[in-house]
């Protein structure tokens, strides 16, 4: 196995160890419930933290390399340039000796967890999730740390105090795991204090504007459908910047695939789409190529009914010829066979699309006899529908 495809094999395990992880606290929340004040899922919660994380590590030596990014936006599934990076640690005050000491939220919600489910069931303290978690951090970091090619001291020293403070609070839950303190506890003594000991956003080492972002984001995801870059220009239009919109349209939560179907079902339900007009207006809204495709392949469009809702909405606005309208149709992206389909069950009557062209091109140009006839039949009509026509204006 090469080296790149080691690489490969390691991300693709971490990332199943992730949604282990996840799974785990989303069962947990769907039991026990969300923790009071907390505006995004404990999994959201614990994938935020873990990014963080590596955001830390990848300081360590001063500089954000193509490596790093690539896998911490492969492993979270954003697309972060270095740049922006390099603007949210700096930011967010994430290189630093609070951050590195502080024991994960979503860490602490799990142990909370474990001790209301060991208390309801029995269940045995080997089926903890929290060495899980914290196993997760450490062997992801030892990873983390070597992917571009060079340890540096300062990486392995930053990686040993940031898990030494979690592991001093994993074996002090494992010891307690019966005792009342084993719910959510306070700071680590002389670390730096909370504003406040109860539960709220801002605890989670999210700005104000940061909270005030995601929450906005999620309102607008609640409301209707949004591509990705949709819902960064509205957060952007809303007056946040375009990192704080970035930041929060990567954390909402969103499944981009979704939000492009329900945008497919919307646009079907307003007016006739065919399946590659529909592609093409989607990606038009900013969805990518691929949820494009996903929402018009599973949007349960019958695209010979479209074809059809399409051919009548032609026929109420102007005259068609049989011919005409399966090229007006095609042109529009329906394929031939939706075409011939709507063109044969729109209930048109061939001669009468020929009278009214007739008409319409006498009320716009003088015609001789023949000359009208012609015009029809370049139009598609047949012989006998042009002369039908050009008989029932008078001529």
């Amino acid at each position: 196995m090469g080296l790149q495809e080691a690489k490969d094999e390691l991300l693709r395990a971490t990332k199943y160890t992730l949604q282990t992880i996840c799974a785990a606290c989303d069962y947990a929340e769907g039991k026990y419930g969300r923790p009071d004040g907390l505006d995004m899922s404990v999994s959201e919660l614990f994938r935020i933290e873990a990014h963080r994380f590596l955001m830390y590590l990848a300081s360590s030596d001063g500089k954000i390399v193509p490596e790093e990014r690539d896998f911490m936006n492969a492993l979270f599934g954003m697309n972060l340039s270095t740049q922006d990076y390099v603007r949210y640690i700096t930011q967010a005050d994430i290189y630093s000796v609070d951050f590195e000491n502080a024991i994960p939220y979503s860490i602490k919600f799990m142990a909370d967890y474990e001790k209301r489910i060991r208390e309801d069931e029995g269940v045995d303290d080997g089926t903890s999730m929290l060495p899980l978690m914290m196993q997760f951090l450490e062997s992801t970091g030892e990873f983390f740390i070597k992917i571009d090619g060079e340890t540096q001291t300062q990486e392995i020293e930053d990686l040993n105090t940031y898990m030494s403070a979690k592991k001093a609070y994993l074996n002090s839950i494992l010891k307690t795991i019966d005792e009342e303190e084993c719910g959510i506890i306070g700071p680590k003594k002389g670390s730096v204090e909370k504003e406040s000991q109860n539960t709220n956003y801002n605890q989670y080492n999210l700005s104000d504007e940061e909270e005030n972002a995601l929450e906005d984001a999620k309102d607008y995801i609640d409301s209707q459908p949004f591509s990705h870059d949709e819902l960064v220009e509205q957060l952007e239009y809303n007056g946040y910047s375009h990192d704080l919109a970035v930041y929060a349209v990567d954390n909402c939560g969103a499944d981009w695939d979704e939000q492009a179907l329900k945008a497919a079902e919307d646009y079907i339900d307003s007016g006739a789409f065919s399946y590659e007009g529909l592609i093409e207006q989607l990606e038009y809204n900013k969805h990518s190529h691929a949820s494009a495709v996903y929402a018009a392949d599973h949007c349960g469009a019958d695209w010979d009914e479209q074809a059809l809702i399409a051919a009548q909405e032609y026929l109420d606005s102007g005259a068609f010829s049989y011919k005409g309208l399966i090229e007006q149709l095609e042109y529009n992206k329906y394929s031939h066979e939706s075409a011939v389909y709507a063109a044969d069950h729109c209930g048109a009557d061939w001669d009468e699309q020929a009278s009214i062209a007739a008409q319409e091109y006498l009320d716009s140009n003088e015609f001789s006899r023949q000359e009208l006839i012609e015009q029809l039949e370049y139009n598609g009509f047949t012989h006998s529908q042009a002369v039908y026509g050009v008989d029932s204006v008078g001529f």
